[in-house]
């Protein structure tokens, strides 16, 4: 976990405020903002958000409308919606999936703040604000107009640290005279298959990690009938997410309960999103089968060539034979046969992840202060607030990961989702 520090993207040296106004690439300078805090609104905006983010850079699975309505149905709390969105001439071009967080004393929150739909133990990665290509300054700009008459802390968690778009906002912010933060708070391992083969992408890996991993599959196929499922049917996706429930939530009994699976709301939000995902193709959920037995299974989502590993869960009996790390080569082996061109393992930098990969992406935190002497108290309680909980991580690491790297070695934990 990074230090909280001044968000070094920014100059130094910030020029003058300019008037409110905007220009946009084609030259009619009316746009309309809006801010929808109701159930209903956010169900409308479906198919006009989705395709928002079909025609943006930034087109992660964690920015889906689907994603993020059926986190509000089952994740929100006690919060609020607050969504700003920006239209030209009727259309769509940009959208703040917000939410507003009351105060919560408890937790040294003692004022409500505005983070991004999907925040919290969820795990959603690479969130950010969906603008529509070509229209990126202007949009930016009303929001931040927006944004800055709520007058209200923003704590915008989970987003990659060279996202231009994110730091354009904060730009805009600042000449509006806010106090920006910029904090690290996780990597993601991923893995670049554009144009790998299964042999491409194998010559690869550390040559111990090759020949163990081949060595372990040959062991497994010669003493077990090996079979590995691929949820294709509303039948199989019940089954299977029970099998890797439960086969995750009895793993990690023995290391003190799981934060990953472990509540009613957690597994309500993870029924209703599978369903979604199968009937959109996205869901990619295998079980392996040694025999009659089911021994492992891996929960995943594909989407826009890019295979998001989520949550994995093994049994503890076949540990001998590292069936999680035989399950993850072949789920990689899966999403190259399929076309993928990146296997993002999402946040958390457990050992067992740099065995398939060296490469990374930062995550980082923005905390933003308007521009008024709350302001600045607001700032010393957040960097007050984000201290007592780096502490509070690393005495007691979050225990969401679930594949066993192999024999005698052991993940590394992290806060994760």
């Amino acid at each position: 976990m990074g230090a909280d520090q001044h968000f070094d993207g920014l100059p130094t040296e910030l020029p003058p405020a300019r008037p409110y106004a905007v220009t946009l690439p084609d030259q009619h300078p009316v746009l309309v903002t809006e801010t929808i805090t109701t159930n209903e609104g956010f169900r409308n905006l479906q198919a006009e958000w989705n395709d928002l983010v079909k025609g943006c850079s930034s087109r992660s699975f964690f920015l889906t409308w689907e994603w993020l309505y059926t986190w509000w149905q089952h994740q929100a709390d006690d919060r609020t919606l607050c969504i700003m969105t920006v239209r030209h001439d009727g259309r769509l071009i940009a959208i703040a999936p917000l939410v507003s967080r009351p105060s919560r004393f408890m937790r040294l929150l003692p004022f409500s703040v505005l983070e991004f739909l999907g925040s919290g133990s969820v795990g959603s990665d690479y969130l950010n604000f969906p603008v529509r290509d070509g229209y990126e300054d202007a949009a930016l700009r009303a929001l931040a107009g927006c944004i800055t008459e709520r007058d209200s802390v923003l704590e915008l968690a989970q987003v990659e640290r060279l996202s231009s778009r994110m730091i354009n906002f904060a730009i805009q912010l600042r000449l509006l005279g806010w106090h920006t933060h910029r904090t690290t708070v996780n990597f993601c391992p991923f893995i670049s298959l554009r144009g790998k083969s299964w042999a491409d992408y194998l010559g690869t890996l550390g040559s111990n990690h090759r020949t163990n991993l081949r060595r372990r599959l040959k062991k497994l196929s010669a003493t077990f009938n090996v079979r590995i499922e691929k949820v294709g049917t509303e039948q199989q996706r019940a089954k299977a997410l029970d099998t890797l429930v439960s086969l995750h939530l009895k793993r990690w009994s023995q290391r003190g309960g799981s934060d990953a699976l472990h509540t009613d709301a957690l597994l309500a939000f993870h029924e209703e999103l599978t369903k979604t995902a199968l009937a959109n193709d996205w869901l990619r959920l295998h079980v392996m089968w040694l025999d009659d037995v089911p021994v492992a299974a891996v929960y995943g989502f594909f989407h826009n060539n890019v295979y998001y590993f989520y949550q994995a869960g093994f049994d503890v009996n076949f540990s001998d034979y590292s069936v999680g790390l035989v399950m993850m080569g072949m789920t990689i082996k899966s999403a190259i046969e399929e076309g993928a061109e990146e296997f993002d393992f999402l946040h958390g930098e457990e050992t067992y992840k740099y065995l398939w990969t060296r490469e990374e992406r930062e995550l980082v935190r923005f905390d933003m202060f308007p521009p008024h002497t709350r302001g600045s108290l607001y700032s010393q309680f957040m960097q007050l607030r984000h201290s007592i909980k780096r502490l509070v991580w690393q005495w007691f690491p979050s225990r969401n990961t679930d594949l066993n790297p192999g024999p005698n070695k052991s993940p590394k934990k992290s806060p994760k989702k």
